[in-house]
């Protein structure tokens, strides 16, 4: 996902998100990077449905 922090950035700010905001939505999408990573998953499988689960195994452990 490293290579979309940037281009997301942008567009937070752009959307008038304010710092605190664009920060903790970086820190979700390092989250959804870094699970995708541990199964071996590239950015471009990313679904409503990749998402979906990534959002349950944050529930299920409590994030």
């Amino acid at each position: 996902m490293g290579l979309f922090v940037s281009g997301f950035r942008t567009r937070l700010e752009e959307q008038g998100y304010t710092p605190l905001v664009i920060r903790n939505m970086l820190k979700d999408l390092g989250a959804l990077g870094r699970w995708m990573q541990e199964r071996d998953q590239q950015p471009g499988a990313l679904t409503s449905t990749v998402i979906a689960d990534f959002r349950s195994d944050c529930l299920a452990s409590g994030r």
